[in-house]
């Protein structure tokens, strides 16, 4: 389905990001940390989280196609809070919502993660769905 010219696409039900927190990056032959968010100098005690819900821009060649989809990004999150950078880890096409997904999360704000009782530079992973099917 495209625009006619003067007219915009319709927004489809786009659910907003769920936050799955990230696992520690293990090197090989060791088991996988079980904390749940990382930083470069060792574990937090509490992961960044998120303080706005945004809701991603459907791709509108996505959408024209009828194409639904998940996007996993790790997130860095530096002391305030902002995002500092992102990159896709994962995702379930082969990269038509990567950009949407990217500028979603370079939208969001966190709570900084924690370490100690001050905020510290650390990651976590967003996992963003596309998804064009209209709320009953």
């Amino acid at each position: 389905m495209s625009p006619v010219a003067g007219q915009s696409l319709p927004v489809p039900a786009v659910s907003a990001p769920r936050l799955a927190l990230a696992a520690p990056i293990s090197k090989p032959n060791q088991p996988p940390k079980t904390a749940a968010a990382r930083r470069e100098s060792g574990d937090i005690d509490r992961p960044p989280e998120p303080l706005l819900n945004i809701r991603p821009e459907y791709p509108e060649g996505a959408f024209a196609a009828g194409l639904s989809g998940k996007v996993e990004v790790e997130v860095w999150v530096d002391e305030r809070g902002s995002v500092e950078n992102a990159r896709v880890v994962s995702t379930t096409m082969t990269d038509v919502f990567n950009r949407s997904a990217l500028k979603a999360v370079h939208e969001m704000r966190f709570t900084p993660g924690m370490r100690g009782g001050m905020p510290v530079k650390s990651s976590i992973r967003a996992v963003i769905m596309y998804d064009l099917k209209q709320p009953p």
